[in-house]
């Protein structure tokens, strides 16, 4: 399994070197390499330790029954009066052990004879045991030998019996013996109970990754709700050690941020004032002075009961006219000025801007649900200012212990309603009728 999710791995390496890997994932990924790779390791010395012991308890089992066998034919070959086969067969009764003899390479005797004669078995000595014992002089060696699939240890002996030396084979083809723990059990063991210790690292890789991450996820998730303005937002700080002072940090910088925008937003508004109102009485005096000079002309003339009057009067009021639609332009200007910045009208989706927002408040204390008959809902709209006003709707119903929110959208031909239901304290009936005057708070 792992050998093929490493080559699913190389051949899908372009796409797999663009995915972004979350902080938690790496952190599970980390600690599941770490606890599950030694208990790799682990497994395969173990099954490694168990096969040699039952290795080690085979050649022994294997040799015992041999030594048995070479004991008893010994003593009856030497002693009764029973041709050599019937000597062989009555070891075979007697001991309750299979075994074959071989006079050099040849068989002579087995007591499975049926599998020689049918050829399911070979008649001649295993070649790599004629080498080990003939050419190489061991008295003693085990062989892994097979019938089609079937695998099986074969020890072959080399005896002296009754002056004539023979080769005795014993196998557990047809001798039963008991080991502390076959290959199979052993693998069994290995797979049932490993397996259920890597199931329960990974549960509790699962849970200490997410209590790692879960601190980071949330800052991360609250730094983009700074972002998007959302100054009013603090995180609960349940955490302690470096976690709880990296919060704590987050929330002071949040305050500070707050209190100098505030402060920035002030001190920007009146050095903008101071320089509109001297601006407008820079402007104001240009038309006044001409004004001032054309009415002592005309009062002038009128003392002076000149000829000109009526002509003097008629200029000094052309005068004065289009220096009061000067005064009338600044005043236009300075009631611009102080209007709210112009808005970028756009095609925007409420749904969409919506949704964004609420992923902005998933690790508060509070359930946000939206309901809507459409997936899809475009108006016109300055995109920033209404995701701040959802925002700070959102952030209201929070501050007055709002733990749930519904936010429902009707959709008409004509109109798009939003309504917002919480089920915090609510608006007090007195202060009802200010909640619509511009600067109104009861912060």
């Amino acid at each position: 399994i792992l050998f093929v999710l490493l080559i699913i791995l190389i051949i899908n390496y372009k796409t797999w070197k663009n995915i972004q890997i979350s902080f938690r994932v790496k952190i599970l990924i980390s600690l599941l390499v770490v606890s599950i790779i030694p208990l790799i390791l682990l497994a395969s010395y173990f099954k490694q330790i168990t096969d040699e012991k039952n290795s080690n308890a085979i050649n022994y089992k294997l040799g015992k029954r041999a030594d048995n066998v070479e004991e008893y034919l010994n003593t009856y070959l030497s002693t009764s009066s029973l041709n050599r086969q019937a000597v062989f067969d009555k070891a075979t009764r007697d001991l309750g052990i299979n075994y074959s003899i071989y006079g050099n390479e040849n068989l002579i005797y087995s007591s499975e004879g049926t599998y020689y004669r049918i050829e399911l078995l070979p008649l001649i000595l295993n070649p790599k045991a004629f080498l080990e014992i003939n050419k190489y002089g061991m008295d003693e060696v085990i062989i892994e030998e097979s019938i089609e699939n079937y695998y099986y240890n074969s020890l072959y002996h080399k005896y002296n019996i009754a002056g004539e030396e023979y080769i005795i084979k014993v196998s557990d083809l047809f001798n039963n013996y008991q080991l502390p723990m076959s290959g199979i059990e052993l693998n069994v063991f290995l797979f049932g109970t490993y397996s259920l210790a890597i199931i329960v690292i990974i549960i509790l890789s699962t849970l200490l990754a997410n209590q790692i991450s879960s601190p980071i996820e949330k800052l991360t998730k609250a730094t983009r709700s700074v972002s998007q303005g959302d100054m009013d937002i603090q995180l609960q700080n349940i955490q302690s050690g470096e976690v709880r002072e990296l919060i704590d940090g987050f929330n002071l910088m949040v305050r500070e941020l707050k209190k100098n925008q505030i402060e920035l937003a002030e001190v920007e508004r009146e050095s903008a004032w101071r320089e509109m109102a001297k601006q407008v009485a820079h402007e104001i005096k240009n038309p006044l002075t001409p004004m001032k000079l054309a009415v002592q002309h005309l009062v002038a003339a009128h003392n002076d009961k000149s000829e000109k009057y009526n002509s003097i009067f008629e200029k000094v009021t052309s005068t004065i006219i289009n220096q009061i639609d000067i005064l009338k332009n600044i005043a236009s200007e300075f009631s611009s000025f102080a209007k709210m910045p112009s808005i970028k009208v756009e095609e925007i989706d409420v749904i969409a801007i919506i949704n964004d927002t609420i992923d902005l408040f998933v690790e508060e204390d509070c359930s946000i649900q939206l309901n809507s008959k459409k997936d899809k809902i475009l108006i016109q709209s300055d995109r920033e200012q209404f995701q701040r006003m959802i925002i700070n709707l959102v952030r209201n119903s929070i501050q007055a212990d709002g733990k749930q929110i519904i936010i429902s959208i009707l959709d008409s031909s004509e109109k798009v309603k939003i309504l917002f239901a919480d089920n915090g304290k609510g608006i007090k009936t007195e202060i009802l009728p200010n909640i619509f005057d511009d600067n109104f708070t009861t912060k």
